[in-house]
């Protein structure tokens, strides 16, 4: 027989029963605590559980002190709290206070330890200011922000105050620059009162004093302004080199613009951009350009070839072209080159006949012009073996021509004929009879192009039962 565990609830007040009760526990089943109210449990486990009459487990949780209490000096576990301060960081006078099982979740002490706020400075730096902070306490576990003065850029850092009981667990890093072009006695360092002697390289102006501090005027109040001084982009971009969108004279500080080739030249290598930066022109086109060649157009000769060449005086036409076109000037690779008189392509000239047993697909004896094709085909009662079927001309010279060769088509005799006594393949057919099972005298006949009748003088019949 199995036997029930015995067991009572341990007396560590600081935890009591979820489901468990004191007493009997069933063999097999297992039963939970929990921390008493006004305790978290920190590690362990939760279970009794009971295997015949023995306790396999049994809970080894434990509870903690609220954050911010001493119980007897030190933050321990306990029932009975006499604590003598609060916790560092805390301010209070929490005095005697007890939570066995199910003491209220504040302990009942007399008063609370509160979190000690931090304090936030009044002032934040040079040239930051408040963006949500206010100088004073700032609460436990909470931020606020601060920002760069009107006038200055942040250049790095971060911009949180952060509190964490009395203590300040981050402080802002954050750093603010003095304007581009501006100096600020000579130098362009971080300050609240400016004096500049003269505005920084690429700029120009009569600035005079100012003052930004902590929330001074974005333009810092500056009698005059420094303004950027532009760059000069030249009359001239280069050899063949033209404007695509570039102007001669000023570009702006901070702005782009571009060249391009000339009409009828090509770039090889390079870039295309003139780039200002104050007054520096921090990029300047590196793009080489090379002439189009003037090709001598198909067809035309100049000087007898048909070289490049700028100015072409022919003697004649290509072979394969006729005509009398004169001089003619290459302009920029002008694709007609102004001659007087066109050198046309010389047709080529096809066959009347095309072959044994090959006729017209839509071909045509005569001209085929320069370019172009026209096709053949094998005559009705042949086919094709193998070969080609095309002409093609470049200018008066047939490139292509067919090689197609046709084979006139099997003449089958037809069923219930026999010719010379048997049922063979023939072009001239002289039967003596029809074959069996058919009746009549067919006589002569001749298969031209696979004639379906052959022109039997009389048909053979098939044969009624």
């Amino acid at each position: 027989m199995l036997y029930p565990a015995l067991f009572q609830l341990h007396s560590a007040p600081t935890f009591v029963a979820d489901n468990c009760t004191a007493g009997n526990l069933a063999d097999g089943t297992s039963c939970l605590v929990k921390c008493a109210a006004g305790f978290s449990q920190d590690t362990g486990t939760t279970a009794y559980t009971c295997s015949s009459d023995t306790l396999i487990e049994t809970p080894t949780l434990t509870c903690t002190v609220p954050a911010g209490y001493l119980c007897d000096g030190v933050g321990i576990d306990t029932d009975t709290c006499t604590p003598t301060s609060c916790a560092p960081g805390y301010t209070g006078t929490p005095g005697l206070a007890s939570c066995a099982n199910g003491g209220d979740v504040d302990w009942g002490f007399a008063s609370p330890c509160d979190a000690i706020p931090c304090t936030v400075p009044a002032a934040f730096g040079t040239n930051i200011v408040a963006d949500n902070c206010t100088a004073g306490n700032l609460a436990d576990g909470t931020s606020c922000l601060v920002k760069c003065a009107a006038g200055f850029s942040q250049d790095t850092g971060t911009t949180a105050y952060t509190c964490s009981s009395d203590t300040l667990i981050e402080t802002p890093t954050l750093t603010c620059t003095v304007p581009a072009g501006y100096l600020c006695d000579g130098v362009g360092i971080d300050t609240d009162t400016c004096t500049p002697t003269t505005c920084a390289p690429g700029y120009t102006g009569t600035p005079g004093l100012a003052s930004c501090a902590n929330g001074g005027d974005v333009d810092w109040g500056f009698a005059s302004p420094c303004d950027a001084i532009p760059c000069t982009v030249p009359a001239a971009f280069g050899t063949n080199i033209v404007a695509d969108n570039c102007t001669a004279g000023n570009l702006a500080d901070g702005t782009s613009c571009l060249v391009k080739c000339a009409a009828g030249f090509s770039q090889d290598t390079g870039t295309t951009a003139y780039t200002c930066s104050s007054d520096t022109l921090i990029e300047t086109p590196t793009l080489t350009c090379t002439g189009d060649v003037c090709k001598v157009p198909a067809g035309y000769l100049c000087d007898g070839a048909g070289i490049d060449t700028d100015t072409c005086t022919p003697t004649t036409c290509a072979p394969g072209y006729t005509g009398t076109p004169g001089v003619a000037t290459c302009a920029n690779a002008d694709a007609d080159w102004g001659f007087a008189s066109p050198c046309d392509a010389i047709p080529c000239t096809v066959p009347a006949a095309f072959g044994t047993n090959i006729v017209a697909d839509n071909c045509t004896a005569g001209n085929l012009a320069d370019g172009t094709s026209c096709l053949v085909k094998c005559a009705a009662g042949f086919s094709q073996d193998t070969g080609t079927t095309a002409y093609t001309c470049s200018s008066d010279t047939l490139i292509e021509t067919p090689t197609l060769t046709c084979t006139g088509d099997v003449c089958k005799v037809p069923a219930g004929y026999l010719c010379d006594g048997a049922g063979i393949d023939t072009d001239t057919c002289t039967p003596t009879t029809c074959a069996p099972g058919y009746t009549g005298t067919p006589g002569v006949a001749t298969c031209a192009n696979a004639d379906a009748d052959w022109g039997f003088a009389s048909p053979c019949d098939g044969e009624t039962d």
